[in-house]
């Protein structure tokens, strides 16, 4: 969800950044588990909706799946290169990735970002505020 949507001005810009990658070695697909008939990743796309702060939602994958479920979600996504996607990737090089794509294409960056992990479930909005 944009800003403009919202009725937030751009340099008021608080970006929801959730980090899903498909490949878990331990649980396949750990991001989609479901917990309580709910896909983990859902609660914390919930939260950040709820957020009276965040303007603007991004999931970060390489997976096909989770990427439809969150464009399903009125999510926005950001491809992640396939190698960003490796068990032992750090979470930097990934948000640096994300933000300097936005850059290149929108000319803009967010005043600050929350990060979001999808094995966090049981983040709420007040928290995230």
């Amino acid at each position: 969800m944009k800003s403009s949507e919202r009725g937030n001005p751009p340099e008021s810009q608080i970006w929801a950044i959730i980090p899903a990658r498909g490949g878990s070695k331990s649980i396949p697909l750990k991001n989609m588990v479901r917990l309580a008939g709910r896909p983990l990743i859902n609660y914390v796309i919930g939260a950040a909706k709820a957020s009276k702060r965040i303007t603007r939602i991004i999931c970060s994958t390489e997976h096909d799946g989770i990427s439809s479920y969150c464009k399903s979600s009125n999510v926005e996504v950001h491809r992640r290169p396939p190698e960003l996607a490796k068990d032992d990737t750090p979470i930097t090089p990934v948000l640096i990735d994300l933000l300097s794509h936005y850059q290149d294409v929108e000319g803009i960056v967010p005043l600050a970002i929350v990060l979001l992990q999808p094995t966090s479930p049981f983040v709420t909005p007040e928290q995230i505020d």
